[in-house]
């Protein structure tokens, strides 16, 4: 098996470039949108960001619930970023096709893992606040 992998056709220059050249930028973006929503640079939009009714509903819970899921935001990044940098180095072919797909399933992963997880954390607290506003009744 390890023979046949070292034996096998290496990706060309251009597809190694040009997708590359796609996923480094595109894992990058989502990186550093995660990381401004982490720190609270976006505030509560439209376009950008995790927009669920219970993100939306209030200034505290867009930022608990961007806050949850920017920790796994970065973390989907940097699959693409790493399978990018991989196929510069131009690998066989039956290794650069599984790299491609897999950083891609990583990032959908993982950005759905932090939005379940984000959405979550907001609805806890909205959950939170209106048991603790009724009581004050």
């Amino acid at each position: 098996m390890t023979m046949a992998l070292l034996a096998a056709e290496r990706l060309p220059w251009i597809p190694a470039i040009v997708l590359a050249g796609s996923l480094i930028p595109a894992g990058l973006l989502v990186s550093w949108l995660a990381r401004r929503l982490a720190r609270g640079d976006v505030g509560r939009n439209r376009l950008m960001g995790l927009r669920t009714n219970a993100t939306m509903a209030s200034d505290e819970g867009w930022r608990v619930g961007q806050a949850t899921f920017a920790r796994w935001g970065v973390l989907a990044g940097l699959g693409p970023v790493a399978a990018g940098a991989l196929l510069l180095l131009r690998p066989p072919n039956t290794i650069g096709v599984p790299v491609v797909m897999g950083s891609l399933a990583w990032m959908v992963a993982l950005v759905g893992v932090g939005a379940f997880l984000g959405d979550l954390a907001a609805r806890d607290l909205g959950e939170t606040d209106q048991t603790s506003g009724s009581s004050e009744d």
